[in-house]
């Protein structure tokens, strides 16, 4: 993948030939017309963005990661190859797991085949056959990558949560940020907000014609609070997404409320 194709195509999710084989015959058709087959150099899933970049998505069984883990780095090195060419990186863990309480193993719900049902069994280290894996080494690992890495890590159960997380993170790719509904962004402006922001950007989603989602327009086009009072409604309607009703009921709100003669 060298260049980004034109926005208003949505390209496929492109599927590793190889990765087929650890899962079911449907798995293809599970993406209902999204995915294609090919070889990639890496990771399982990939596709463009809807502007510009692309996701690599690596499917991982927790033998897999474990073993990475413990013994080879290969998830490691599977990242580094990876952000060479691709803008994002999110990691799908296939596999229901929890902690034992007592020992601090990981356990996985998995089948038994001595007992023909599905049991919480400790996971073996790779390579081993008495070394049981810590819950807290592989989690910590994993919050290596997240946290000082930009690794994004999702968990899926089973296979049909995996393809259904792959599609929604997919689906997400393909619009502008700006679209998305934020859960932090959008509300930076409670009492009880840990999040710094300028005063203009305050100001300006404090304006009930406003609010949080185009103060952001306005934080960017305006460099200071003294600046944003004296806008004229011309200068309002300049803003990306501020028309004449809303810049006159801005212009109107601040001179009421800032006292600005």
């Amino acid at each position: 993948m060298t260049a980004s194709p034109a926005a208003e195509y949505a390209p496929p999710i492109l599927l590793d030939r190889r990765t087929l084989r650890w899962y079911s015959k449907t798995f293809v058709s599970k993406f209902g017309g999204l995915a294609e087959v090919t070889d990639l150099d890496c990771g399982d899933a990939v596709w463009w963005w809807y502007d510009s970049g692309s996701e690599c998505v690596e499917y991982k069984k927790t033998t897999d990661i474990v073993e990475s883990v413990y013994h080879s780095g290969r998830l490691v090195e599977q990242i580094r190859k990876a952000l060479q060419f691709h803008t994002g990186y999110t990691i799908i863990w296939q596999g229901e797991i929890r902690v034992d309480r007592e020992s601090g193993r990981l356990m996985e719900h998995r089948w038994s085949r001595e007992r023909h049902r599905f049991m919480w069994s400790p996971v073996l280290v790779p390579g081993t056959t008495d070394t049981y894996a810590e819950y807290r080494v592989v989690d910590n690992s994993l919050n290596s990558l997240q946290r000082i890495d930009g690794v994004t890590l999702r968990r899926a159960r089973d296979e049909d949560e995996l393809v259904q997380q792959t599609i929604d993170l997919y689906l997400w790719t393909q619009k502008p940020l700006e679209s998305h509904r934020t859960t932090v962004r959008d509300r930076l402006y409670s009492p009880n907000s840990f999040v710094q922001v300028s005063l203009v950007r305050k100001w300006a989603a404090d304006i009930a014609k406003i609010g949080p989602k185009l103060s952001r327009e306005v934080e960017s086009r305006v460099p200071s609070a003294a600046q944003l009072a004296a806008l004229s409604v011309e200068e309002w309607t300049q803003i990306p997404g501020i028309g004449k009703g809303i810049a006159k009921a801005a212009y109107d709100e601040i001179r009421r409320e800032r006292y600005v003669p």
